[in-house]
């Protein structure tokens, strides 16, 4: 960037020059002159004066000042950073950057107007996409609607169903657990045996990883160990040392104590560092633990998905109660949001995001139509505006999760 910029225009283009400014007169010349040359000499000390001034080739004025600090530098701040176009401030005042542009028609093009060049070529080129692929998109996004649409109903149609049936079971659920355990065994038994040998070969490693650890922080703690005792040992000499002093040894004191108050600093330091290795492997410890179990979840999700089980009556009770628990969260969300959501709609939205899989978008291009999915399944009237407003509200209360994929936000359901 340039070291000035025109206060007329914004030009970085300003050269700064000197030239007359005026007169001056020094007294030192003044009265030298006089004692030499008598009265007239006195002029010896009237001279001209120079000034720096500031000339803009781009403009055309000569000032005898440039633009001032703070203004450039958010000047040269929004040239540079298209981002930080939107987040300019001058004293404390947000400022936006058609302020600076309006008042100085000289500011150069830089990074930033390329940056928005590209971004707005990019945007084009997208939504000249879009047009030309509308009609095909809408049509799939349709078909998509129209199946994941049915999926919802017919859970939505089974769950008062199941939800009656599971409080006439609750009352033999043991026997019925009983049952289901004593049918399964057989394939609870392939799964085992499906994943035995990567089992054993996980606790191999994993028990190599944990003696490898192991042996490095024991070295670290001998090391330290045998530097404290080695420390406590010289502040004891040290100690008794001082004891024996006699009163008129004041050099040899003051010596001694400077010894020991920086054997007691690298003993506070040692203890610090004994402290940090254990932190240090307590830490990795417990990553290991974490690692190894989420390997192991892994290892049976695979061996569950080769060898499938119908849902236990246990893991399906909960599974409803889970189910009646949401009523009392929509109390909450609703005593709490202007928008008003039913049960309904939660169960609706929810089993909409589980039977398709994940990653839920609602949008007419390359995801699903939810405010059709909603109207049909529930009824009613409802817009994007108010499909946004609902989904933002289960997010709020941790029923869905928001992210993002493709520059677009999508939902799941919480891991």
């Amino acid at each position: 960037m340039a070291l000035y910029r025109c206060a007329a225009c914004g030009s970085p283009n300003v050269v700064m020059d000197t030239q007359a400014g005026g007169v001056e007169y020094n007294y030192l010349k003044g009265a030298v002159g006089t004692v030499v040359l008598g009265a007239g000499g006195a002029a010896a000390g009237v001279g001209s004066k120079e000034q720096k001034v500031f000339k803009c080739p781009d403009c055309g004025l000569t000032l005898s000042y440039p633009m001032e600090q703070e203004s450039k530098l958010m000047i040269d701040l929004g040239v540079a950073d298209a981002n930080a176009r939107d987040n300019l401030k001058l004293l404390g005042i947000s400022v936006p950057w058609s302020y600076f542009t309006s008042k100085y028609k000289n500011i150069e093009e830089g990074t930033a107007d390329q940056i928005i060049k590209a971004r707005a070529e990019q945007e084009k080129q997208q939504e000249n996409w879009l047009a030309d692929n509308q009609e095909r998109l809408i049509s799939e996004c349709d078909q998509r609607t129209k199946e994941l649409t049915q999926k919802v109903k017919k859970r939505m149609n089974l769950l008062t169903a199941e939800l009656l049936i599971d409080e006439k079971e609750f009352a033999s659920i043991e026997l019925a657990q009983s049952k289901w355990e004593e049918a399964a065994a057989p394939t609870q038994a392939q799964r085992e045996s499906f994943i035995c040998e990567d089992l054993q070969k996980l606790d191999k490693e994993c028990a190599e990883q944990e003696a490898q650890l192991t042996s490095k922080m024991k070295k670290k703690t001998l090391a330290l160990t045998e530097d404290f005792d080695h420390l406590k040992s010289q502040q004891k000499e040290l100690e008794e040392k001082i004891a024996h002093l006699g009163l008129f040894k004041i050099n040899e004191k003051k010596t001694t104590k400077n010894q020991l108050e920086e054997i007691l600093a690298r003993l506070e330091k040692n203890g610090a560092e004994r402290e940090s290795v254990n932190i240090e492997f307590n830490t990795l410890h417990d990553n290991l633990a974490a690692d190894k179990g989420l390997m192991i979840k892994q290892l049976r999700a695979g061996a569950a998905k080769r060898f499938p089980l119908f849902e236990s009556p246990v893991e399906r009770h909960e599974r409803f109660n889970r189910i009646r628990s949401r009523e009392k969260l929509v109390d909450t969300i609703n005593s709490q949001s202007s928008t008003p959501i039913s049960l309904s709609v939660v169960n609706a939205i929810l089993f909409a995001i589980e039977e398709h899989g994940g990653n839920l978008q609602s949008g007419l291009t390359g995801g699903i139509n939810m405010p059709d999915l909603l109207t049909q399944v529930i009824g009613g009237d409802f817009t994007f505006q108010r499909v946004i407003a609902i989904f933002r509200a289960l997010v709020e209360a941790g029923l869905i999760v928001r992210s993002d994929m493709n520059g677009k936000p999508c939902w799941n359901l919480p891991q």
